[in-house]
This record gives C-alpha cells, structure tokens and sequence, in this order.
C-alpha cells in the first residue's frame, strides 16, 4: 500500500475531518504525533536574541565566548560538554540538588567531576533570575505540543502541561483519535514516541501488539563520555522498600577501554533477589550503545543467568557487562 503525503499545517475541523492549508481530508482514525515544544522561563526576558531554546541555539552564526545554561538534564548537560569543547565558557545552573537529577546518584556526580575539570561553572540548587551573559541557552523541559490544532474545539481532554490524555493504548477521549510520542507526556525521547507509534498503528489494526514497559525505557546522554541508563535507581528502590543487590565495576579495568584510552567512567547493575535485573546505570564511552543489552534482557525478562550463559566478545566495552554481573558468581 502506499502512503498519500500531504505536507503543510493540520487543523480538525470534526472528529473525522482536518483541514491542511485549504484541503480538506477525511478519515476513519487519526494519530497525533505533534511532539513538544521547550518551556519558558518566566523570570527571564526571552524577547532578546541572546536568549535562547535548544532548538534556537543551532541559529547560532558565531560561537559564543560565553553561554549560561539554565537547567541540567540530560539537554542541558550535552550542549554544556558541546559548547565547552568548542572552548565556550560555560556556567550550569540547576535548581536541584545535582546535575542529570533523574539519573543514579553516582552517575551524576560522575559527570559533575568531569565537567568541573573541565573548568564548567556549575551552581546546583539554584534559581536562575536575572543572568547577564551573552547567551542564555534555557532547557528547563518541555510541554505538549498540542495547540492550534483544534483539539479543544473538538473535545479533546488536555491535561497539565498542555498533554493530551490517552488510556493505555494510546486512545484520547474520542473513540477514533489517538496520540502518541511528547505530546502525550514524559518520557520525552525518541526511540519511546517511534515504540508507540508502532504499538498504536498495530492496535488499530487490531493486531495484539505487546504493551510498552515504560520501566525498561532505556535513556542517553550524549556527551563525553556518555550516559545510558534503563529501570530503577537506587533511590527508587529504597523508597519502594524493594530489596537488591549492587554490582559495579570500573572501565579502567576493562581491554577495550585502557586500549582506546577511554577508561572515564563505571557500570552499576541493580538486581532483584530473584536475580532479575531491576536497573542498570553507565557512564562511560560506549554507553548509550551497551544499555541496549539490558533492555533487551528487561523486556524479555532474562535473569543474570541468561546473560552469563551468553559469550560476550573479547576485547570489547560490552565484556564489561559480563564481568560486572559474574560478581554475583
């Protein structure tokens, strides 16, 4: 079959109609796939041209001698390790208590040591007001993508942070409309919107499709080195009151890694007393390569045996897996 491509902007006009610059276009369902858009800062002036979004920043035409960021997540973190090597003088604010603040404590405190050798000014458990720099690069989060589109119009719930409400299949309140990706809420990545859109375009087509597991949803930063992560860290498994084990192990003691002199950085594998894993944290190089392992191994629900009853490559990063969970040996 072949699909009708018809470029420009989308409005619903009904439950069963939109309007695309003029045209007119019916169908039986519908898939809204509009992304996000990066939040404001109130307290900051955004009408000047020095303050900007992560999406404004690649307008750049020069390189900045200076550049404040406001926000540490994972967006905030990569153009700070990006600007910063291209010698940018970069200040970091985060309001909370550490940079990444959604990842395993000691990864992110990893990561603050590496910026800090590398002379980045980073202020945690601060509130940005007035900054008087340069540029301003502001990755506070996002918010759905979801106006002007006519949604409200047709009675589509709206939650906070302008998302659209879906059930678990990804259906709004109107029976043949569906959403999918950013617009619909967190976690905000790519690889998660592209699962659901199969997942809903299989439901619809009344396939059966398997549920997406959003506790094996695997999360990159791409900096140097890089972050990966998948499943609970160590906070969250102390608040739910769940018992594990920790298993780590350094990259300075894996070949590949002394070899290619990238030897920054660990691996930390949480597991049930099931032997199960519940969450597993990297940084390092490699990073956002290797946590695929683990999630294949989550999804599938493969146990620390399954995977040491694998052969692993030698010299590899990926060794590193192995060697780390033999520990429970």
């Amino acid at each position: 079959m072949g699909v009708d491509f018809f470029p420009g902007f989308a409005t619903f006009i009904d439950q069963n109609s939109i309007e695309v610059d003029g045209n007119t276009l019916h169908g039986d369902t519908f898939i809204i796939a509009t992304g996000s858009k990066a939040k404001h800062l109130h307290s900051i002036d955004h009408s000047g041209g020095n303050v900007m979004t992560a999406k404004e920043i690649f307008s750049l035409k020069k390189l900045p001698k200076s550049m404040t960021i406001i926000g540490a997540g994972a967006i905030g973190v990569e153009f700070a390790y990006f600007f910063n090597a291209l010698g940018t003088r970069v200040t970091l604010l985060e309001a909370k208590e550490n940079i990444l603040p959604n990842e395993d404590v000691e990864v992110s405190q990893w990561m603050h040591k590496v910026l800090k050798r590398k002379k980045v000014d980073i202020q945690t458990d601060t509130m940005a007001a007035e900054i008087d720099d340069e540029y301003i690069l502001v990755s506070i989060g996002v918010e759905g993508n979801s106006s002007g589109f006519g949604l409200k119009k047709i009675g589509i719930e709206i939650g906070s942070n302008n998302h659209i409400i879906v059930d678990k299949n990804g259906k709004t309140n109107l029976d043949n409309i569906y959403a999918v990706g950013d617009v619909i809420g967190p976690p905000w990545l790519a690889h998660v919107s592209s699962s659901e859109g199969l997942y809903v375009v299989e439901h619809i087509a009344k396939l059966s499709p398997k549920k997406i597991d959003y506790d094996c949803v695997p999360a990159c930063t791409y900096s140097k080195p890089e972050i990966g992560s998948i499943g609970l860290s160590q906070k969250i498994l102390d608040e739910r009151g769940i018992d594990y084990k920790v298993v780590k192990s350094f990259f300075n003691a894996n070949g590949k890694a002394v070899a290619s002199d990238s030897t920054e950085g660990f691996i930390k594998i949480l597991v049930s007393d099931k032997n199960q894993i519940l969450g597993a944290h990297i940084i390092g190089s490699n990073a956002t390569e290797m946590i695929s392992e683990f999630s294949l191994a989550m999804s599938n629900n493969l146990s620390v045996e399954n995977i040491l009853d694998s052969i692993h490559p030698h010299p590899t990063f990926s060794e590193a897996i192995f060697e780390t969970l033999m520990q429970l040996r």
